[in-house]
């Protein structure tokens, strides 16, 4: 049944259909009038007036034959009367055709038979409105003294009549030819306009016929539609819940981290700034960073650190109250978020959770690891901080517990020594990175000499110095271990190859008198496989043997996960490698056996004061015994006065590097560097 809707629809849809018919009918009548006015071939035809132009062309000339030759049928008079009707033909022809000869055009652009006669007689008409009244002039001058028998004058007229001559003869042609090609044109425009007359009887047979169809269509499909009415209703309540459910897992996506649980930093902002949204209470904020985590990712793989993160994630949980809100920033940094508390109770609360941490034993594939954190923790009053605020606190508060040993929680009290401390790294941070763009580095060398053997087994190992905008020189103990947690010493350590090799290619000369020479690198380049192609790549550009290259690592850094692999790659290339401030890391002398390193750097934490610490006497002696029966050669750093070097030689230690031996010296500069002057050691 159709309802008072469907009814109206079919009104409007058969409304539709005859405006549609009527709109299809006028404008079939429309055309149809266009082309009867087409068909209607103008008066002006040239033909007639090519004919009685030829006519009396011809007419003047037999007169004027007659005239000449004395006959008395023909007076002077009667050549003039002649040439007047010649001339009164041209000033119609002016008259009637002052602009181009146009090609018919019907309405709607219909194409016409070609027309290759108009551009032909427009030209003629024209030379003949050009040329026809001047020359007739000129022949009726001649006539008034044209006399019987008077040949001269007679061929003087006829030239100048034959001059017109085939333009008339053209133009009649032309005009014949334009009057056939007319005809066609009326032929064709015939056949349109009863093809036009077939299409508007066809248009409106066909809009009664659509219109009835599209009628037939509406009440099919508007039955059809109400059967599947109820299908689509429960297809739409079906996706639309699960629409809903995806909406609210994307939310919770949104704003939490995917492996821990946690919140993340987006879900965090959000929650923080909402409870803080009144504006009034004191609440506590807590910054922790696991102290072990890279080691875990370094000799266990990433799978072991996501299993960390995940442990971390639960303990928090488990440990904190429901209140809590928890958040991961990314990779092992954690927040909690204590809203409207005390003093007293937020301290006791980070404190417990500390302590449930400390040590935190982790286990996986085998191996056993104790997980601690450092933790930066600060009570506030929201009417006096905001989220960046606090987080710059929390941060360097964590950084100072993680710079003091870490393991350890650092509540802010107000004194913000540390705080200050941050931010002026953060100031060396764009130092470094001036210097690196600004080629703000300058090369200092210290010897390695031998204790025993001859001095040609000197090597020089490569210090770095970075300089300010003042040109004073700052020492790499105030800039490197910034570089190295900012991501920036991967990039100082490219700098300093490329220029240590610039300085071997203008001073080869000066290897004849070294073994080799040291360039550290730091542990953020250790088992990076596109810095080791970087090493590859400037191998091919190094001037001298490969063996006259050692790389310095340290120990620490020699246990990361790739490290091996990075260590053995130099070693295939023909570089030696030594392992630096060995004893100050945790590896064992098991896992040394297994470095493929040369020399064996002894850390002069224990070198300097041997000869006062018993203990660091015997552990000097330990090292440089082990080493030697594993193959490796020893080295002793920070030698300091001719006592330790003593002691160090009756040791039998290989080579000995200090002040007492020699300080750091500038090396000059290479030609392609920007800054070629000395630098003071």
């Amino acid at each position: 049944m159709l309802n008072r809707r469907d009814i109206q629809a079919v009104i409007f849809i058969g409304a539709l259909g005859i405006l549609l018919m009527f709109s299809m009918s006028y404008t079939s009548q429309k055309h149809i009038r266009d082309l009867q006015d087409t068909l209607i071939v103008s008066n002006d035809n040239p033909t007639w007036v090519s004919s009685s132009l030829s006519l009396e062309h011809h007419n003047l000339v037999k007169s004027l034959a007659l005239y000449v030759t004395g006959s008395r049928q023909i007076t002077k008079d009667t050549v003039r009367s002649s040439l007047n009707s010649y001339k009164s033909r041209y000033e119609l022809l002016e008259t009637r055709y002052t602009e181009k000869i146009e090609t018919p055009t019907k309405p709607n652009g219909t194409v016409l038979p070609p027309d290759t006669h108009s551009a032909t007689l427009s030209l003629t008409v024209k030379n003949l409105r050009n040329n026809g009244m001047p020359t007739l002039a000129r022949a009726e001058s001649l006539l008034a003294t044209l006399q019987p028998g008077d040949y001269s004058t007679f061929f003087s007229i006829h030239d100048e009549l034959e001059t017109l001559a085939d333009d008339v003869v053209l133009f009649q042609i032309n005009a014949f030819e334009h009057d056939r090609y007319l005809d066609r044109v009326q032929v064709t425009l015939s056949r349109k306009l009863n093809n036009r007359l077939w299409y508007a009887y066809l248009s409106i047979g066909l809009g009664i016929a659509l219109g009835s169809l599209v009628l037939i269509m509406f009440i099919w499909q508007k039955l059809k539609a109400a059967q599947q009415l109820e299908n689509i209703n429960t297809q739409l309540l079906m996706e639309a819940t699960e629409s809903a459910r995806l909406t609210s897992e994307l939310e919770y996506r949104a704003t939490h981290d995917s492996l821990s649980g946690l919140k993340n930093r987006f879900g965090f902002s959000q929650a923080f700034a909402q409870a803080l949204s009144t504006g009034t209470g004191t609440h506590g904020l807590c910054f922790i960073d696991l102290d072990m985590f890279k080691i875990v990712n370094d000799t266990s793989g990433h799978i072991a650190g996501d299993a960390l993160i995940q442990r971390v994630a639960e303990l928090l949980t488990e440990n904190l109250p429901n209140s809590a809100i928890f958040g991961r920033l990314g990779g092992d940094e954690f927040l909690v978020f204590l809203q409207n508390c005390d003093r007293t109770n937020f301290e006791k609360t980070i404190t417990y959770c500390f302590d449930q941490m400390h040590p935190l034993r982790f286990s996986f594939g085998g191996k056993h690891f104790d997980i601690t954190g450092s933790f930066g923790a600060v009570y506030f009053d929201s009417s006096e901080h905001n989220l960046q605020s606090l987080m710059e606190i929390v941060d360097s508060a964590c950084y100072e517990a993680k710079r003091s040993g870490g393991a350890r929680v650092q509540f802010y009290t107000g004194e913000d020594y540390y705080i200050q401390t941050r931010r002026s790294e953060l100031g060396l941070v764009g130092k470094i990175q001036h210097a690196l763009n600004h080629d703000m580095f300058s090369l200092y060398y210290q010897p390695v000499t031998p204790l025993k053997g001859s001095a040609s087994d000197t090597s020089w190992e490569i210090l770095l110095r970075m300089i300010e905008i003042d040109g004073q020189p700052l020492t790499p103990n105030i800039f490197l271990d910034v570089a190295e947690r900012y991501g920036l010493a991967a990039k100082i350590d490219r700098w300093v190859i490329e220029h240590v090799f610039q300085w071997l290619d203008e001073n080869t000369a000066m290897m004849e008198n070294l073994n080799c020479i040291n360039i550290n690198l730091s542990g953020r380049s250790v088992g990076d496989p596109d810095f080791l192609g970087y090493i590859e790549q400037m191998t091919l550009k190094l001037p001298v043997d490969t063996w006259r290259i050692c790389f310095e690592i340290t120990e620490t850094s020699a246990v990361g996960e790739n490290a091996l692999g990075f260590l053995l790659r130099l070693k295939e290339l023909g570089y030696q490698l030594a392992l630096d401030d060995f004893g100050s890391g945790f590896s064992s002398f098991g896992y040394l056996e297994s470095l493929p390193v040369d020399y064996i750097k002894i850390d002069g934490l224990f070198v300097r004061d041997m000869e006062s610490n018993k203990a660091h006497h015997e552990f000097v002696k330990a090292i440089h015994t082990v080493g030697k029966a594993m193959g490796k050669t020893t080295v002793a750093e920070y030698v300091e006065n001719q006592r330790t070097l003593d002691m160090l030689r009756s040791l039998g230690v290989d080579y000995a590097q200090g002040y007492h031996i020699a300080k750091p010296k500038a090396l000059p500069r290479t030609t392609r560097s920007k800054h070629s002057q000395l630098l003071p050691a």
